[in-house]
């Protein structure tokens, strides 16, 4: 479609993959820790096995932007 990259669109994506580095142009992303993600679920799963109180926290994680070639500022 001959549409420059990003100085006539601006593209991102979600989980900063492996995949978004080795892209061109790189991917601007959002990066979430995941690591931290699956520890929390294993807590909780291992607590409701135990029938713990703990099960019931709700976990907030904030992402966060990983600015790369395929996003401008808007003109």
């Amino acid at each position: 479609m001959n549409i420059d990259i990003p100085s006539e669109l601006s593209i991102t994506g979600f989980e900063d993959s492996p995949f978004s580095r080795q892209t061109w142009p790189k991917l601007t992303t959002a990066h979430q820790p995941n690591n931290k993600i699956a520890e929390d679920a294993a807590s909780l799963l291992i607590a409701q096995i135990r029938n713990s109180n703990d099960r019931d926290i709700i976990k907030l994680y904030t992402p966060e932007l990983v600015v790369r070639d395929s996003t401008a500022r808007p003109s």
